[in-house]
């Protein structure tokens, strides 16, 4: 981060641009008003600010102060002090990676004179005055003094706006200020640039909005002690007398309390090993339903009962939650419908789950630990941006990191990972984790998940895989929600409390070759989806063996159903169960067909397998269906005839076959490294034809099986011993 730039956005390009327009002017009052400062040492406010950028010269890119500008998380400004005319104010600015700067600014509300230009100007000014009567007419006049709602209050405002363009700019700019304080309130402005180029004229378009977040006002500090003087004796009376903007100091003590912080005020313990609010088994322990409320230094315990939690946030934003201990509560941290908030340095320990977020975006989580909890994390949505979280690998689930990544490509999952959550990622590896934790599919490969909420989740992500992993003591095991084309495989999903496998309005993947066994629900689940491949998969002892609603035109075969309460459950379901030649193996098949033959020493059974009206297995199979070990020759060699099958351009085919065929014959010699970086030559190619002579769907096939050959080479070729 260019601290430097930033600097220079929020002082001389939000604060100080104006002074540089060529406004227009109305004529000054012959008569001033009074001049004099209407706020007092400790007001603060804070801001917001969005700043964007767009051009169609497509040579032209954003400058490096909006870059810089769009990782500000808000801006604060506090008076420090209030001489005759003169205030001095510090201002903190918040970073999206948790840095924080403060520098201090002072202004004669008056002249205008110093460095904090339009962040105070004269209390109780009137339409037709000057704003700064020492820089006269080049800072303008009040337009007029309205009325607009801030933070839920309806508050007298000064605006002023002005427009001024010349050959080849424009700029429209808008200032409110509290007319009582002299504070400012809200600045808007647009900045329009033409350029022309040639016979080419182009547009360039800068906006800056700064806007209040948080309630303008006095702080003060409230104490609160259970066994000696202080203001309260119990948090609650704290909160209730406070206004927003308090701090509310706790001192060490067990406080049986379920608080509920519904205004903007910092509560702070004075050391969380000592400072206890305990929820005595009754609920939730805080409830958070304000915006920019800050808790620190305490331990919060024993939230009992359905959805209750040691802190709830509540339809909220920008909060900051940190170095607390949370324990013994059915959620550590629970966020519903809360955003743009920050976690860090949270202890979570022997909760139902750590932390699970609903329908919560843009949040960031950092140093955050989850130790025994019967889950870690967990994440659940409705479209894409529920599930855009800031969560970096600092946050760990019993010692292992967090992967939740966002909008990654081309990546493999660290075996180290205590749970993964991939989310709009494609092309993402996850193979041989070995952990306890859950991963969310979002994109992840190899390795052993247990303990959350969900051990995968993928959400709107395509072409992934996820191979050879252990998913084991979650909710569920693999969840998939709006996502496609992803290949599940060779995957160990075992004991979770719920659905081994749910797929979610998620078509076209390929579930193969997992062992799917003693889940609480049903081993498969799938939920309004359609073309998936169910191939290859043990199905064992669970509470249902797949469970289909509203999905039809998926594929079933070569699947062992073994011992599950049910089979199969369907609802307005069509699906096909073998592939025209072998279908599934079925444990209760004897016992429901007891005259049926072997067809012909084929292995199938002559009398097909009936699920319901619309579905049947026509070609069930006598013995439990076993894969064959995987080969990276025979699987480069199938590659090849894949590629025959295509009837592609002479050229494109022949320099493909050329690469897979040379691969093999490094195999052969045992030359791995050789074939790999074969398969890797193979894999460019296919990007340079891609939607020129390959389509996108046979260049995405190529490159999973590439991928997956490359993983064989590698080591990744034992047979599951689940088979």
């Amino acid at each position: 981060m260019n601290r430097k730039a930033v600097l220079a956005i929020t002082l001389t390009l939000l604060l100080t641009s104006m002074l540089t327009l060529a406004l227009n002017i109305h004529s000054a009052r012959a008569e001033l008003t009074d001049r004099n400062v209407g706020i007092s040492v400790g007001y603060w406010i804070q801001y917001g600010i969005s700043v964007m950028w767009e051009s169609n010269d497509p040579n032209a890119t954003a400058p490096q102060y909006v870059l810089d500008s769009q990782q500000l998380v808000f801006i604060s400004n506090v008076v420090q002090s209030v001489s005759g005319t003169n205030v001095t104010f510090s201002r903190i600015m918040l970073f999206k990676n948790g840095t924080q700067k403060s520098e201090t600014y002072w202004i004669d509300v008056d002249t205008g004179h110093g460095s904090g230009y339009l962040s105070f100007v004269s209390a109780n000014l009137s339409a037709g005055d000057i704003i700064y009567t020492g820089l006269g007419k080049g800072i303008g006049e009040i337009n007029e003094t309205i009325t607009r709602t801030y933070l839920g209050e309806l508050v007298e405002i000064n605006h002023h706006n002005s427009t001024t363009s010349g050959t080849s700019y424009s700029i429209y700019a808008e200032v409110y200020w509290n007319r009582a304080t002299g504070v400012l309130y809200e600045m808007y402005i647009n900045h329009t640039d033409c350029t022309t180029k040639g016979e080419e004229t182009y547009v360039t378009q800068e906006t800056q909005w700064l806007y209040p977040i948080g309630l303008i006002g006095v702080a003060k500090t409230w104490t609160v002690n259970d066994n000696g003087p202080a203001d309260y004796l119990k948090i609650q009376d704290a909160i209730n007398a406070a206004n927003s903007g308090d701090t509310i100091f706790v001192h060490s003590g067990t406080y049986y309390e379920n608080v509920i912080v519904n205004k903007t005020v910092s509560l702070i313990g004075e050391n969380k090993f000592n400072t206890v609010v305990d929820g005595n088994n009754t609920g939730t322990v805080v409830t958070v339903t304000a915006n920019n409320v800050n808790i620190t230094e305490f331990t919060f315990q024993n939230g009992c009962g359905e959805w209750h939690s040691g802190i709830a946030l509540s339809y909220v934003e920008h909060c900051n939650i940190s170095g607390n201990d949370i324990s013994n509560n059915e959620f550590g941290l629970l966020f519903v419908y809360a955003n743009n908030s920050r976690i860090t340095n949270n202890n979570m320990t022997n909760n139902g789950f750590g932390i699970f977020l609903l329908v919560s975006s843009n949040n960031t989580f950092r140093g955050n630990k989850m130790v025994e909890n019967a889950g870690g994390f967990g994440v659940l949505g409705e479209d894409l941006s529920d599930f855009i979280n800031d969560v970096d690998s600092s946050n760990t689930i019993d010692g292992k990191p967090i992967y939740y990544w966002v909008n990654k490509r081309d990546r493999t999952v660290p075996l180290d990972a205590g749970y993964v959550a991939l989310v709009n990622c494609t092309l993402i590896t996850i193979q041989g984790l070995t952990q306890t934790e859950a991963v969310q599919l979002i994109y992840t490969t190899n390795s052993t998940i247990t303990n959350n909420i969900v051990s995968f989740s993928l959400y709107y992500s395509s072409n992934n895989i996820i191979l050879r992993n252990n998913f084991t003591h979650s909710g569920h095991g693999i969840y998939l929600s709006g996502s496609s084309n992803n290949i599940i495989s060779e995957n160990n999903i075992t004991a979770n409390s719920m659905f081994g496998i749910l797929l979610w309005v998620s078509s076209n993947n390929s579930v193969t070759r997992n062992n799917i066994a003693d889940n609480g629900y049903d081993g498969i689940y799938l939920y309004s989806c359609s073309n998936n491949t169910i191939t290859g998969n043990n199905l064992a002892n669970n509470g249902g063996g797949i469970r289909f609603l509203w999905a039809s035109n998926n594929y079933i075969y070569h699947n062992n159903f073994i011992n599950n309460t049910y089979p199969v459950h369907t609802l307005d379901s069509e699906n096909t169960w073998d592939n025209s030649f072998e279908g599934n193996y079925w444990s209760d098949y004897e016992e429901k067909y007891p005259d049926a033959q072997e067809l012909d020493g084929s292995g199938i059974w002559d009398t097909p397998y009936t699920i319901d009206w619309d579905n049947r297995d026509n070609f069930p199979l006598i013995q439990p269906w076993s894969p064959k070990p995987s080969n990276p020759v025979k699987a480069t060699q199938e590659l090849v005839e894949t590629i025959e099958t295509w009837n592609l351009p002479k050229g494109t085919g022949n320099s493909l076959k050329a690469k897979l065929k040379v691969a093999i014959h490094m195999l052969d010699l045992g030359e791995e490294d050789g074939a790999i970086r074969k398969l890797t030559a193979f894999i460019n190619r296919i990007e340079m034809l891609r939607e020129k002579t390959l389509t996108n769907q046979q260049a995405d096939k190529l490159v999973l099986e590439a991928q997956r050959i490359i993983a064989l080479i590698n080591g990744l070729t034992n047979q599951l011993s689940f088979f």
